[in-house]
């Protein structure tokens, strides 16, 4: 992982989030997550209800909260507004990176992560 950004979240808290719900998946990028929030010693919250879809995402409950990371065609079908991300997402894109977006709750805006690889 290159890159981790939260658009108004504490990175930190965002990315223990992340790591925690990753930490259930098998995907390669998802072992990045967790690979990095361990190497920051951050602590994991508890995760309930994990559901991963194959090369879209995953959504689970964190701390009461649903939690969606994955691409952000995979956010796009759950009614995610990506326009706050639009400028990244193309920039990323164009450098052929990976990007990965978080949405806590209905929220984009609250917490999302790029993940270049």
């Amino acid at each position: 992982m290159r890159q981790f950004e939260s658009v108004d979240d504490d990175e930190g808290v965002l990315l223990g989030i992340t790591a925690a719900e990753e930490a259930a998946s098998e995907h390669p990028l998802g072992r990045a997550m967790v690979e990095a929030a361990r190497e920051r010693g951050l602590n994991f919250p508890d995760v309930s209800d994990f559901q991963a879809e194959s090369s879209r995402g995953v959504v689970a409950t964190v701390d009461e909260e649903s939690i969606c990371v994955g691409s952000p065609a995979c956010l796009a079908s759950q009614s995610m507004a990506l326009s706050v991300l639009q400028d990244r997402i193309e920039a990323s894109e164009q450098q052929g990176h990976t990007m990965i977006a978080v949405a806590r709750g209905d929220r984009l805006g609250r917490g999302s992560a790029r993940r270049c690889h």
